[in-house]
């Protein structure tokens, strides 16, 4: 059987998310809002750095959850090593810049009972 394989059509502006990368045990493992929460930063996210900058507000518009449910799910992906969270000064603002990891850059996945972090 062939390898399924989601690709970007948007001529490598944006980031493409594989099959391969999201059909793995260790995504089965989050929650289904802190999927949801993954695949929009997915969407913003540049094809060449992995970045990416949507408020808060926006991923609330987006995938109608909380402000604090999308927090939530954002520390989540960061403990978990899916993003890594920096801040950038823009003039007067700071703002969240996500960068989106690889599958080879995940961590390993803790073993054992209770070992995992909850999601």
């Amino acid at each position: 059987m062939a390898e399924f394989q989601v690709i970007d059509k948007r001529r490598s502006r944006f980031a493409a998310i594989y099959a391969a990368e999201w059909d793995t045990d260790r995504f089965r493992t989050l929650s289904p809002t802190t999927r949801v929460v993954y695949v929009s930063l997915c969407l913003f996210a540049g094809a060449t750095t992995h970045q990416c900058w949507p408020k808060v507000r926006r991923l609330e518009g987006m995938t109608g959850l909380s402000e604090r449910t999308v927090r939530r799910s954002i520390s989540k992906l960061a403990a978990l090593g899916y993003i890594v969270v920096g801040k950038v000064q823009l003039k007067r603002k700071r703002i969240n810049v996500y960068t989106l990891l690889s599958p080879p850059e995940y961590p390993p996945i803790p073993e054992g009972p209770g070992a995992a972090l909850s999601t």
